[in-house]
């Protein structure tokens, strides 16, 4: 996620004990050669104009002004980590490294404590991005501001 400062509020309030790791995928691979037949498969495509709307989930208002986000509690991430993404909150809670990245990033005001909580703490970064990615970018991409939070 591009913005540690916004993924340790949205925790700190969860205290854990009750994540800057882009964690982007990579393109998938081509398979390999081999003997046998080799085929050849034509492919006809057609124009047309498509329009693309950012949609949200069951959780997600659709309100892009940020009002309906939430906290662990409440609104868009509440419902998220309740839900689609609590597999990846007890991840988190359960892993005392990620216990640990949150406690570090949590007082943070500048990017190189940010960095040194990643040095210290790098598993628990990426548990923790993982969290955030779910939350954020795939449950609540229109209440939590997805696309400039860093999701793409």
């Amino acid at each position: 996620m591009k913005s540690w400062a916004f993924a340790a509020i949205f925790v700190s309030v969860a205290a854990l004990a009750a994540c800057d790791d882009s964690g982007t995928g990579g393109s998938g691979g081509s398979g390999g050669s081999g003997g046998g037949t080799t085929s050849t498969t034509s492919t006809t495509s057609t124009t047309s104009t498509t329009t693309t709307t950012t949609t949200g989930t069951a959780c997600d208002s659709g309100d892009p002004s940020g009002a309906s986000c939430g906290d662990i509690q409440s609104g868009c991430l509440g419902c998220a980590l309740a839900g689609d993404c609590a597999d990846e909150l007890a991840t988190c809670q359960n892993d005392q490294d990620c216990v640990d990245f949150v406690g570090c990033i949590d007082p943070c005001v500048d990017q190189a404590c940010i960095d040194q909580c990643l040095a210290d703490h790098p598993g628990g970064a990426t548990i923790y991005n993982d969290l955030l990615f779910c939350a954020v970018c795939v449950v609540c991409p229109i209440d939590c501001d997805g696309p400039g939070s860093g999701c793409q």
